[in-house]
């Protein structure tokens, strides 16, 4: 994540950095979303990510669906 987006909204940063002109760009944002999400999660630390992660196609869609659901927080009120 650049430096100038971390005291801003990381899910909105992760969502542009996932729409980048640039595959590596969004390829390496949906890597390290997966990765922080796999430590934040995982109640084994050494547990091993789930099959499907090493597929670009599958970790970019599943980091476009979950961004966009995070992005309004979920839709989610206050309390």
């Amino acid at each position: 994540m650049p430096e100038s987006e971390h005291d801003g909204d990381l899910v909105k940063a992760y969502s542009r950095l996932l729409d980048d002109p640039d595959p590596s760009v969004r390829l390496k944002a949906a890597q390290e979303f997966h990765s922080w999400e796999a430590a934040a999660v995982s109640a084994d630390p050494n547990a091993p990510p789930p099959a499907a992660w090493p597929d670009e196609e599958f970790i970019l869609a599943r980091t476009r669906i979950v961004t966009h659901y995070f992005r309004p927080a979920a839709w989610l009120e206050d309390d």
